[in-house]
């Protein structure tokens, strides 16, 4: 094998089996030996890391990359120029188990992580901006103040959703912007599946004391103040679900408050209709508290 840059011999050692004795200090070795022979900065980039965070293997190699990492900044040894983790809502999200069989715990393996401070959200200011472009295209005759204004409303400036509604009006562009073919639009993304939806699922049935969070919120009307290191309220934080208003905990936005209504609604009348139509069936199979083989 012949890559460009590297010499053959540190690919070849590369094809070689890893050390089972120790593989890790192999590993380690040949890490520093490819960038040892690299004129420029080597970046590894490791995707779907969400999908295997729970792996010990896994997360034993990000606690050696972290280790040359802090070598490299004492001046000992070669390290990857950067590690980039695709995949990840967050690096803090990880699940370091220190041994094996022990509990989860939220806590990041690098312990290098920096904060990113800017606000991903679009302004109102923002959206306007965006949809004075359109307009001076399309010439729809919207109140253009007006539809920013209740665009930041239903999304508070979560861009997926600012984007995906401003598409699906776009596709009736005989019509003018207003307030009906806003809330038209409102339905059309509740109603149809996406990717993010598909998520917000998964993410409430892989953390139940979430779910429980935003069950109590939308239909018990509980008031849970806003504590920022409890561990629900950063996990819906990360995911986007939840946020500080005025002291407590609230859901993100009101399309996020719908959709979130409607799928904990729908699991409820599920369940409940699943439970009826066992009882109601049981007295055909149960009699006398035994089960009537012929019946069944």
């Amino acid at each position: 094998m012949k890559v460009q840059g590297i010499p053959e011999n540190i690919c070849a050692d590369w094809q070689q089996p890893i050390s089972k004795e120790f593989p890790l200090d192999d590993l380690g070795q040949r890490i520093t030996e490819l960038c040892l022979s690299c004129d420029k900065g080597v970046v590894l980039m490791i995707d779907e890391v969400d999908k295997s965070s729970d792996n010990q293997i896994f997360l034993s190699f990000l606690g050696l990359l972290r280790e040359k990492y802090l070598n490299q900044l004492k001046g000992q040894g070669k390290t990857f120029h950067s590690v980039i983790l695709a995949g990840v809502y967050d690096v803090k999200n990880l699940k370091l188990k220190l041994h094996p069989g022990a509990e989860s715990k939220y806590n990041s393996p690098w312990n290098i992580a920096v904060d990113f401070e800017v606000d991903m959200s679009l302004s109102v200011e923002e959206i306007a901006s965006m949809l004075q472009d359109y307009e001076s295209d399309w010439h729809t005759g919207m109140d253009i103040a007006g539809m920013s204004e209740v665009l930041y409303e239903y999304t508070s400036g979560y861009p997926f959703l600012v984007s995906r509604l401003c598409q699906i009006m776009a596709q009736e562009r005989e019509t003018c912007w207003n307030r009906q073919t806003f809330q038209n639009a409102v339905r059309e993304l509740l109603r149809v599946s996406n990717s993010l939806f598909d998520d917000m699922g998964k993410k409430l049935a892989e953390y139940p004391e979430l779910k429980e969070m935003v069950y109590g919120i939308l239909f018990q009307g509980k008031k849970y103040a806003y504590e920022s290191e409890n561990h629900r309220i950063r996990i819906g934080e990360m995911f986007g679900f939840l946020k500080e208003s005025q002291g407590t905990v609230s859901i993100s936005n009101r399309i996020f408050e719908m959709k979130l209504y409607n799928l904990l609604l729908s699991e409820v009348e599920t369940d409940g209709r699943i439970f009826a139509t066992a009882e109601m069936e049981k007295n055909q199979f149960v009699k006398d508290g035994s089960l009537q083989m012929e019946n069944v």
